[in-house]
């Protein structure tokens, strides 16, 4: 475990790997720093065409209105079969921590009045001895 000739980890090989295929000065890397180059250039383009932009804004509109759609039809199926749905039992869920949150409240306030009680009974008896 701790041998200084142990074997690096594959996660550290790979990543000098990676580093020296991809180093400026290999065939592999200037091949790279090529492609990132023109495709940073190409996503900058299309980053600032509207038309682009209009296109994915729709299909992003698109998928929310479904995935609001499908939402919508497994809770009517949920309630059909008379099963709470997940946000119904998230709501459920956040009530019985409130009560508990409650109740432990309660319970620490009641400890306190008891004791305060014990005080005063046992101060009480002890003034009633003469």
């Amino acid at each position: 475990m701790g041998e200084s000739n142990a074997k690096p980890k594959l996660l550290t090989r790979a990543v000098k790997t990676v580093g020296r295929l991809l180093g400026p000065t290999t065939k592999t890397g200037q091949v790279f720093g090529f492609v990132e180059k023109n495709m940073t250039r190409v996503f900058d383009r299309l980053g600032q065409s509207d038309t682009y932009l209009d296109l994915v804004g729709r299909a992003m509109s698109q998928n929310f209105r479904s995935q609001a759609q499908v939402k919508s039809l497994q809770e009517n199926v949920l309630h059909a079969m008379r099963l709470p749905t997940a946000t119904e039992v998230e709501a459920l869920r956040r009530d019985v921590r409130s009560l508990h949150d409650q109740m432990e409240a309660l319970s620490t306030q009641l400890e306190v009045v008891l004791e305060s009680l014990e005080k005063k009974q046992s101060t009480g008896a002890k003034e009633e001895t003469p």
